[in-house]
């Protein structure tokens, strides 16, 4: 899950919830919200947290068995091809 995530990397990363707030322009309790899973930060402002942290749209907002599932669709159809 998104909010999981953005905690696991701030953490990896150590850089506190101010920190990552000063670096995207928001404030800290925009940044508590989205690790509360209270709410979730604009397509722009995610894009800038890939850069940070240097991830995939992907892992930041899917769930790892989604990208899988898709994976294996894709296969599926080359080899129908």
């Amino acid at each position: 899950m998104f909010y999981q995530k953005l905690k696991l990397l701030r953490k990896k990363y150590q850089y506190t919830q101010e920190d990552l707030a000063k670096a995207l322009n928001y404030t800290q309790g925009a940044i508590n919200s989205w690790e509360h899973n209270i709410s979730r930060p604009p397509l722009e402002i995610i894009c800038q947290i890939n850069r940070i942290f240097k991830v995939s749209t992907d892992y930041l907002i899917c769930k790892p068995e989604s990208i899988t599932l898709n994976s294996k669709k894709i296969r599926q159809r080359k080899h129908k091809s």
